[in-house]
């Protein structure tokens, strides 16, 4: 199991200073008939992210109604031209796969999840900052295909001794846009 390195923390703690990365207001994220999670299948990370996601939900439903599709890169499979997703089609698979979510189970809203560290990402060569883009880009391919439904992007950070999950907020952009001097050199 890894945490990420110094260098990725310290970007994680200047996308918070941005706010990009914010803290969850689970009240804010209706899963009061559940929820679809699409995270990446990483075992030392589910548990972290099930406890998570189950936490905010207490409170809108008596009992945990999580709807899980889970593949090695999670979320970050779903852009076109994704560099996880270079041949198997998998974006495909999880679309259609959410569309039946919605339809079997009455679920509306949906959590992509991504991770860092993320060894399907550390295998196809991704910085950090390119982890969270391709997580945006999912947001926007899950709203645009679903429209009615509440699409959420989580990033869950794994520290090493702790772990967190924050919002991924649409201040990404514009932290693209204004990049500061130190991060510029991994963008």
């Amino acid at each position: 199991m890894m945490a990420l390195t110094q260098a990725d923390q310290e970007l994680v703690r200047d996308l918070r200073e941005a706010g990009v990365l914010q803290n969850v207001d689970g009240h804010r994220l209706d899963q009061s008939n559940g929820i679809i999670l699409v995270c990446c299948a990483d075992g030392d990370q589910m548990p972290d992210i099930w406890q998570f996601q189950n936490g905010i939900m207490q409170g809108q439903r008596q009992t945990s109604r999580i709807h899980t599709l889970s593949l090695n890169g999670g979320a970050l499979l779903i852009p076109e031209g994704s560099p996880l997703n270079a041949e198997a089609h998998e974006d495909i698979v999880l679309l259609k796969h959410i569309h039946e979510a919605i339809i079997l189970k009455g679920i509306h809203t949906i959590a992509l999840y991504a991770h860092g560290p993320c060894g399907a990402a550390g295998l196809a060569g991704l910085t950090l900052v390119e982890v969270i883009g391709l997580l945006k880009q999912a947001g926007k391919r899950v709203r645009e295909a679903f429209p009615s439904a509440q699409v959420v992007c989580f990033f869950h950070a794994d520290k090493g001794e702790t772990k967190r999950t924050y919002f991924a907020s649409a201040k990404w952009f514009e932290w693209l846009a204004n990049p500061r001097p130190y991060h510029s050199v991994i963008l």
